[in-house]
């Protein structure tokens, strides 16, 4: 039998320390994450080696796990040899609480909930599901400011931010309104796009969501969580980073059928320089944004970085 390729992991933790640290790894390809292993970090905050296999992913997360703030290290495929180094500076972190309604003032059970922050030029991010009560309790989130979303099926999903967080803070609330339904076909020269993401919003780019489809032979896809009244949605796949934005209006207990039509993938070169000297700029980082009308709305596929001469290339 073939054997898979592997490479080993291994690491260290330093700052803050709990008894119950571990290191998360998973691989990460358009729309689908792969847990990989969950392993211990000792006393020492050492943890590894331990051996992983190479993956056709775009990308390995690390992430640490425990009473400290949630943090993560994304390691592109391609920059993953035999051996990988992922070291964390661990911070102390608290627990979140969030109270989630429904538009008639109701408790919500079983919504999910994510609270991101910036650490270290990189966005992190803890998730929880709310009880009977409607109370979900993110651990693990450093004091600072912090953005937070929350969906529930059949309600419009809600970023809500930034805020506060501090040790003595009590549950932010979050009301949710009701959804509506869109159902479509995402295709690309007339043929069924299998594995796909929308964007989608109503007013406010910033509320952006997202749904994600993978294995559709048809390329049908159905989203349940469309805010009511006129909404935008954007298509893009693994190729591209937008598609032709659709304007269209959701209505209560309807639903609303659109094609997606994804156009074939393109490249584009460029130069980072100085906006001073206008000198050129090695080692910058270049990412790719899905984008409207001027406003970021979800990144897309790994960096890149400019050569020694300031040049780089990207797709999508």
């Amino acid at each position: 039998l073939p054997l898979m390729a592997t490479f080993e992991a291994l690491g260290s933790v330093r700052g803050s320390f709990s008894p119950d640290m571990s290191v998360r790894c998973e691989g990460v390809a358009f729309g689908e994450t792969t847990l990989l292993g969950e392993f211990p970090v000792g006393e020492s905050g050492d943890w590894g080696p331990v051996t992983l296999p190479l993956m056709e992913v775009e990308e390995y997360v690390f992430s640490l796990h425990g009473e400290v703030a949630a943090s993560q290290v994304r390691k592109p495929r391609e920059e993953v040899m035999d051996r990988l180094l992922i070291n964390f500076n661990a911070v102390s972190g608290v627990p979140v609480s969030l109270l989630v309604f429904g538009p008639n003032e109701e408790p919500l059970k079983g919504a999910t909930t994510t609270v991101h922050w910036k650490q270290e030029g990189s966005w992190q991010s803890v998730g929880s599901s709310t009880d009977g009560d409607g109370l979900a309790q993110a651990r693990g989130v450093p004091v600072g400011n912090v953005f937070a979303r929350v969906h529930h099926s059949g309600h419009v999903s809600r970023m809500i931010g930034p805020f506060e967080v501090s040790p003595e803070m009590s549950p932010a609330e979050v009301h949710l309104e009701q959804a509506g339904q869109i159902s479509g076909r995402c295709v690309r020269d007339g043929e069924p796009v299998e594995s796909f993401q929308l964007l989608y919003w109503s007013g406010d780019p910033s509320q952006v969501a997202r749904e994600e489809v993978t294995g559709s032979e048809d390329g049908t896809f159905l989203i349940e969580e469309a805010p009511l009244g006129e909404v935008t949605l954007v298509g893009l796949d693994a190729l591209v980073a937008n598609g032709s934005p659709q304007s269209i209006v959701v209505l209560p207990g309807e639903v609303v059928d659109v094609t997606i039509e994804l156009p074939q993938p393109l490249s584009a070169i460029g130069e980072v320089i100085d906006a001073v000297t206008g000198d050129s700029i090695a080692s910058a980082k270049v990412q790719v944004m899905s984008a409207f009308d001027g406003h970021g709305l979800a990144e897309f596929g790994a960096e890149e970085s400019s050569d020694a001469y300031g040049k780089f290339m990207v797709q999508g």
